[in-house]
């Protein structure tokens, strides 16, 4: 299953790599996000062959991710970018990934909380960001922005695995096991689907599209 989610991961930004030339600045931006999720897939890959705990990779990289995808909403979104909400979402992050690995949960264990406080922030860009797009009385076809498409994306990664991790930290509680490999499978296919999305995305994109964006 990890060789099929890295794959799908180094499809993605495969895709962002051949159109980079033609991309605008906030696609761009885009493009390093997906590139430092396809190394954290392949280092999460490495490290549960090699060591047969991979947990570290998420320690390490979640809160860099999610500053990555804060300056693309930055670049996106005029309420974000007034109010310099990604910065400042992505600093509380870092604050708190390091207080929970030092002092709630071992870098060689999941980092649940910290993920869920980070879904939080990540569905509150995401939200904002449509509320944009949706009040911008110059954008008469929404369905023709890329970026609202983009958007949706990461809203359903961070709802699925929000509710995912919800779910995980619920049975921990509860001393139960059950349903735990559906979980963990759900979390593997939602992954899936949005590696695969991202790279239609970028694959569909278009000079034309520029005016839409």
């Amino acid at each position: 299953m990890r060789t099929v989610l890295l794959t799908a991961a180094l499809f993605a930004f495969g895709c962002a790599l051949v159109k980079v030339k033609a991309l605008p600045h906030s696609l761009k931006i885009l493009c390093v996000y997906i590139g430092l999720t396809a190394l954290s897939e392949l280092a999460a890959f490495y490290m549960a062959r090699a060591y047969s705990n991979n947990m570290p990779v998420f320690h390490i990289l979640s809160p860099l991710l999610f500053f990555a995808l804060s300056i693309y909403f930055e670049s996106v979104s005029p309420t974000i970018r007034k109010f310099r909400l990604g910065f400042w979402f992505s600093v509380l992050c870092v604050i708190i990934a390091v207080i929970n690995t030092s002092l709630i949960q071992p870098i060689t264990t999941m980092n649940s909380y910290y993920l869920l406080l980070e879904g939080l922030f990540g569905c509150t860009l995401a939200l904002i960001t449509v509320y944009d797009f949706l009040m911008d009385e110059a954008c008469i076809f929404i369905h023709r922005k890329m970026h609202f498409w983009i958007t949706l994306i990461v809203l359903f990664h961070y709802l699925t695995t929000y509710i995912a991790y919800l779910a995980l930290r619920l049975l921990k509680v509860s001393n139960t096991n059950s349903g735990l490999n559906f979980i963990y499978t759900g979390l593997w296919l939602f992954s899936l689907v949005n590696y695969i999305a991202f790279g239609i995305i970028y694959l569909l994109y278009n000079r034309k599209w520029r005016p839409h964006e």
